[in-house]
């Protein structure tokens, strides 16, 4: 597994070092670097302000909850995630050691590989959160698919259907509707 890393804060971090290099124009002098752009030494560069847009969260699993379509703006970084809710921290740990999963964008596999995770304890239970790295889409529209394979019959400890047995999951694979993101 790997380490909890918080994409909040690296997104909010990336966005500082951009603004911070946008910010930190200086009057051009006689360097080489000068020379290289052909500014004459007392003109300074043009400042641009970064315009640098935090991640928006999308579960893998809209389509599944009726959140689909999404839309986004174009340059707009979005954050795919997906998450386990359990009764018990054995449970929770009974999933993870039990599921695997795949995803896609528009038919080309994802690396899963790269999804952070975080080990949730709420007043909900016992979470674990899934996230891919921030990214961004060309315009149009796209479809994530998100497929969870569960190697042997687990349960969440909870009872939904209220038939006082603890609700059971897999053996097997399940590919959940599409996700459809619109990026304008």
């Amino acid at each position: 597994m790997k380490p909890r890393i918080n994409y909040r804060i690296r997104a909010i971090f990336s966005l500082l070092l951009i603004m911070a290099s946008a910010a930190c124009s200086s009057e051009i002098s006689s360097t080489p670097l000068a020379q290289a752009t052909g500014l004459p030494a007392t003109q300074t560069p043009v400042q641009t302000q970064a315009t640098a847009k935090l991640p928006v969260d999308i579960t893998a699993l809209c389509g599944f909850f009726g959140l689909s379509p999404k839309t986004v703006e174009v340059d707009q970084p979005i954050v795919l995630f997906w998450r386990w809710q359990a009764t018990t921290e054995a449970y929770r740990q009974d999933y993870i050691n039990t599921v695997s999963f795949s995803l896609s964008l528009d038919g080309q596999s994802l690396d899963v590989s790269q999804a952070g995770v975080e080990l949730i304890n709420d007043a909900k239970g016992f979470g674990a959160l899934w996230h891919m790295p921030a990214a961004t889409l060309p315009v149009g529209t796209h479809q994530v698919v998100y497929t969870e394979v569960l190697s042997r019959q687990i349960t969440d400890g909870s009872d939904s259907n209220k038939d006082g047995q603890p609700d059971t999951y897999g053996p097997g694979t399940t590919t959940y509707p599409s996700c459809t993101i619109v990026v304008k």
